[in-house]
């Protein structure tokens, strides 16, 4: 009885969050070894601190003790088994576990309790799409979207979508980007390949041009600029435009290292068009000096 009392004292209690606090210093210096010293000291002088128990799993998370954390952490659980703060961390550790499966029956949990949180909702479509449950995961990220519609989650639904073949989904989300956010490359990138699947011609012009205009490197600028060619040559039909592009390519030295791509082009155009593509490419095609090949040396063709 005088050791419980003992236990129990108000001068005891003090200690225990000293050593507490001391953890939480450690904890945030990375310091995991010597916050695992000084929380499992709190807790033997005081089991009832709660949130050096849920701090101690925290840090065996990180030091990759994961059984040791989820024990400690179904410990809390079975004295509150609706606290979301503790089931988030057993999601998490079970999502550093890899048992993806395990984390997202927690978070379903949590749906049970709360079916608005934000962060469960996100996680699961996260933990879907790794394992490979697509459709899935656009379902609760729709979901997470209809409560705060965010540009990063209609990014994540439009790369869903692409994958699940939902294109013209796809590129409702990825329009719908860039009307707030005009100089996203990424999304141009992205819409450049679905456009070409669908065969919306006339809108994957916008896009190089605008991929163009931005590029900072040459070598992207010059695939760029072949693409727009080959897109106007092949489907527009717009041939003025396309010799310019293709010009434009070949100076900023396109087919110099690998002229496979066009002799394709060669191979899917007929004559008139093959002899006048060829008599670009005899006049501006740049070949690297073999001599000196990092010298921005070249030689034409051509006459």
């Amino acid at each position: 009885m005088l050791l419980f009392s003992c236990q129990s004292s108000p001068e005891r209690i003090e200690l225990a969050k000293d050593y507490y606090n001391v953890g939480n210093a450690y904890f945030e210096l990375e310091k995991y070894d010597k916050a695992v010293e000084y929380y499992d000291r709190a807790l033997e002088l005081d089991p009832s601190i709660n949130q050096a128990v849920f701090n101690l799993a925290r840090t065996k998370i990180e030091t990759k003790d994961y059984r040791r954390a989820l024990k400690l952490l179904n410990s809390l659980r079975e004295s509150d088994p609706e606290n979301i703060m503790v089931l988030e961390m057993v999601g998490y550790t079970y999502y550093r576990m890899e048992a993806f499966a395990d984390a997202v029956a927690v978070y379903l949990q949590i749906l049970d309790i709360n079916p608005y949180n934000k962060k469960a909702l996100y996680n699961i479509s996260v933990l879907e799409v790794e394992q490979g449950h697509t459709s899935a995961a656009r379902m609760y990220l729709e979901k997470l979207q209809q409560l705060e519609d965010k540009a990063e989650y209609r990014l994540l639904l439009a790369e869903m979508a692409a994958e699940d073949g939902d294109l013209y989904e796809s590129i409702r989300l990825y329009e719908s980007i860039l009307l707030d956010d005009k100089k996203n490359r990424d999304v141009y990138s992205a819409l450049k390949d679905l456009y070409l699947q669908v065969e919306q011609y006339t809108e994957v012009l916008t896009v190089y041009n605008e991929l163009v205009s931005t590029s900072k490197d040459s070598k992207e600028k010059s695939i760029l600029l072949f693409e727009w060619s080959r897109i106007e040559f092949l489907y527009i039909e717009d041939m003025v435009s396309a010799q310019e592009h293709l010009i434009e390519a070949l100076k900023a030295g396109f087919g110099s290292e690998d002229q496979s791509d066009l002799e394709s082009l060669m191979e899917e155009t007929e004559s008139p068009i093959k002899e006048q593509i060829q008599k670009i490419i005899d006049e501006n095609l740049i070949i690297k000096d073999p001599e000196d090949p990092d010298k921005s040396k070249a030689v034409k063709t051509g006459d």
